[in-house]
């Protein structure tokens, strides 16, 4: 269970990159830094170790490169890709929270 949970904390991480990129591309005045303070605060209520937490912010500027190479402006494609990631995200953020 302690693997699910690590691994599910690094895909959410990746999301959260992906979305900074898109998101503040799509929705600059509304978005700004909403996904790296969503990581922060992500990364604050679940303390994880050192390592984990290495790998997590990797995760996230991994992910942010990755959508920043794929989508250089904000088309309906980006749009569309975005809101997958979202539901993605939705996903695991639910599975992590059922575990309590």
């Amino acid at each position: 269970m302690a693997a699910q949970r690590q691994s599910d904390l690094l895909a959410l991480a990746n999301v959260f990159g992906e979305l900074h990129h898109l998101r503040r591309m799509c929705e600059p005045a509304r978005e700004t830094d909403l996904w790296r303070e969503r990581m922060k605060q992500l990364v604050s209520l679940e303390q994880p170790t050192s390592t984990l937490r290495r790998q997590m912010v990797g995760q996230f500027n991994t992910g942010y490169r990755n959508a920043q190479g794929r989508y250089l402006s904000c088309t309906d494609l980006a749009k569309e890709y975005a809101a997958i990631r979202a539901g993605d995200g939705r996903a695991l953020s639910s599975r992590l929270a059922g575990r309590y």
